[in-house]
């Protein structure tokens, strides 16, 4: 639903069906840490990298403070780009995206429409519809 709403907040106008959901502005990474299960099972893990980095945040050991911090430092890096996009595209300001429009959450369509993160409720037909009927319009 993010990715997809990041992409559609950017139409000149933008739909949703009666039974809809959009939103799910938000952005999240998961680490898992194997090392204890890895252990139990008599599995030991080496890695073999070139760059400091390169295995920060790998599954094989637990994830320490300053890889965490680089892993959050990353995901609100992503998830700023996502809510000034969705700003833009919508035409409100970031903190009325960053405080309403679900706060990550998918949002049903009158909820979406309160929230002004689409322009309407409509069939696809009906969208169809007006979209034929304005290309008649204008090729007239």
């Amino acid at each position: 639903a993010s990715a997809a709403y990041w992409i559609g907040c950017s139409a000149s106008e933008f739909y949703i069906t009666p039974g809809g959901e959009v939103g799910s502005i938000g952005v999240w990474q998961a680490h898992q840490d194997y090392s204890r299960a890895l252990e139990d099972a008599g599995v030991k893990t080496t890695l073999i990298s070139a760059g400091k980095y390169k295995v920060e945040g790998n599954p094989y050991v637990p994830l320490d403070e300053q890889a965490q911090a680089f892993m959050q430092s990353r995901v609100d890096d992503y998830y700023n780009a996502f809510i000034q996009a969705v700003a833009v595209g919508r035409g409100v300001t970031v903190d009325a995206v960053r405080n309403g429009m679900g706060e990550g959450r998918v949002l049903g369509s009158d909820a979406a429409l309160a929230q002004r993160m689409v322009d309407g409720i409509a069939s696809f037909d009906d969208v169809l519809a007006a979209i034929t009927s304005l290309e008649t319009r204008l090729n007239t």
